[in-house]
């Protein structure tokens, strides 16, 4: 018999890497693999599901304390929903307007939700909504041509980039929707490939339906064509995304072809190793670990790779019967994978250890398009079961007749809202270096209210409301978070003046 204690967490932003640009994408974070800063959920407690795609899953993004996604309920009845994360209360849907028009999330960071009407005309329209109230900040003058399984990636401004149409690139002001710049690419069959952020480059295949396929490097600030790598050979089309390793690498899987380890010279492309793979199914993923390793399907099962050779270190049990493996992956700072594999009859959500042996499973059928959305302190959220959303809590697995290993335990704050001032209480249960921090609601830091050493027992801390500078905050939502040497926890507060 085991004893389950789950923590309750609030999200906060963080900076992922030094030179990482963080932005929203299909199942995890900038590098596109899914990873946090924080611990992870590795045996979850479901904090609540609700009713959602009648058919399939559509892709979840998170930001702070909301949830947003695409109810599919038919082809013209597919509206945007934003829930409240912990709660599962549903805030509000937009439903927009035309034939066979589907609303779609396209991405959520910096308090604006981007989202487009998606009709398949060519012509769509691209928004920015309110997460409040789901109202319309801007409607850009831009047009895209997007699937359901596109996202916008971001500059280190907040700025989305988005493929758009006729085979275009734009990006685009977050503050009025105005084009920032605009450029033609060649774009490779559905374009369900996307883009990928490092620092001041953007990278993303070239090449049309059965013409040769190439990685392409774009500067950010104004799109310009900075080099392409060699051809890389594989099928007529190209589905699969590339994606970002932590070191910088970038990892390109040819639909039909190799798997390539590219290094970005600042001229051109270094080829550091190819592997083949024993077919993969379209739209696939990647999972980078915090140790770098490299996640990729091969054949039935995921192989953990080394980043260094690409030789195979792990390989995980079947996760489906009748291949190819379309996997969705997210991994959490602790390497623990969240894996979805996309099929209808077969259909599961695995979370396999880093060295992928299966630590729990549970049926998600019916979800082809969305991946496992993991929050900054560990919620998991995860969209499939013909109709059903499902946000896990972070919890801890022990044997009951040992001692539950908890470094801190942190209360919420009182008074709660407050005008004046507030105290957070907190536990240790050793000895250990504590740094509790105050963010705002974009996840800037405002105040550092402990960073020392303290002993184990119960502590006190009051912020009066006042930033580093001694100047009182504004009104609104905030965030504290706690660091008790490797383990954090955080909780939001509401400052009322």
């Amino acid at each position: 018999m085991k004893i389950r204690c789950f923590a309750l967490v609030a999200i906060i932003a963080v900076n992922i890497s030094s030179f990482a640009a963080e932005w929203e994408t299909v199942g995890g974070n900038s590098m596109r693999n899914g990873q946090t800063m924080l611990l992870g959920a590795n045996y979850p407690e479901t904090l609540w599901t609700g009713s959602q795609s009648a058919w399939f899953g559509g892709q979840i993004y998170v930001e702070f304390d909301k949830l947003v996604t695409m109810r599919f309920q038919g082809i013209s009845v597919a509206p945007i929903v934003c829930h409240e994360l912990f709660t599962g209360e549903e805030l509000w849907s937009v439903d927009f307007e035309g034939p066979n028009s589907r609303s779609v999330p396209r991405g959520f960071r910096d308090s604006q939700v981007y989202a487009t009407n998606f009709q398949e005309t060519g012509h769509d329209t691209l928004y920015a909504l309110s997460p409040e109230d789901g109202s319309i900040i801007w409607t850009s003058e831009k047009t895209v041509d997007l699937g359901i399984v596109w996202t916008v990636v971001f500059d280190s401004s907040g700025n989305p980039i988005i493929p758009g149409s006729s085979a275009h690139i734009t990006k685009i002001s977050r503050l009025d929707g105005h084009i920032i710049w605009d450029i033609a690419r060649s774009q490779p069959n559905t374009g369900a490939e996307g883009l990928c952020v490092i620092g001041n480059t953007l990278y993303g295949w070239t090449g049309y339906l059965n013409t040769p396929k190439k990685i392409s490097a774009w500067d950010i600030n104004d799109g310009r064509l900075k080099y392409s790598s060699a051809t890389l050979s594989g099928d007529g089309d190209q589905e699969t995304t590339a994606s970002i390793g932590i070191n910088g690498t970038i990892y390109a899987l040819r639909d039909g072809g190799n798997l390539h380890s590219l290094r970005d010279n600042g001229s051109g492309f270094d080829e550091l190793w190819n592997i083949p793979l024993a077919g993969t199914g379209p739209t696939v993923q990647f999972g980078i670990g915090p140790d770098s390793s490299v996640y990729v399907p091969d054949g039935t099962t995921l192989v953990r790779l080394d980043h260094r050779n690409g030789a195979v270190i792990d390989r995980s049990p079947d996760l489906i019967i009748t291949p190819p493996l379309s996997p969705r992956i997210s991994i959490d700072a602790a390497g623990t994978l969240y894996v979805i594999n996309g099929t209808a009859d077969e259909g599961m959500l695995y979370a396999p250890s880093p060295n992928l042996e299966i630590i729990w499973s549970t049926p998600l059928p019916y979800n082809y398009y969305s991946g496992p959305a993991i929050g900054m302190t560990g919620c998991l959220a995860v969209a499939g079961n013909g109709n059903t959303l499902i946000v896990y809590n972070n919890i801890i697995d022990v044997d009951e007749h040992r001692e539950i290993p908890r470094a801190f335990q942190l209360s919420q704050n009182y008074p709660n809202p407050f005008n004046s001032s507030t105290t957070i209480a907190y536990s240790l249960d050793s000895e250990c270096h504590v740094t509790l921090e105050i963010f705002n609601s974009l996840g800037q830091k405002v105040r550092t209210i402990v960073d020392s050493k303290q002993a184990a027992g119960s502590h006190t801390v009051v912020w009066d409301g006042t930033d580093e500078h001694g100047e009182m905050a504004s009104s609104g939502a905030y965030y504290y978070r706690i660091q008790a040497d490797d383990s954090v926890g955080s909780r939001k507060l509401i400052l009322e003046k």
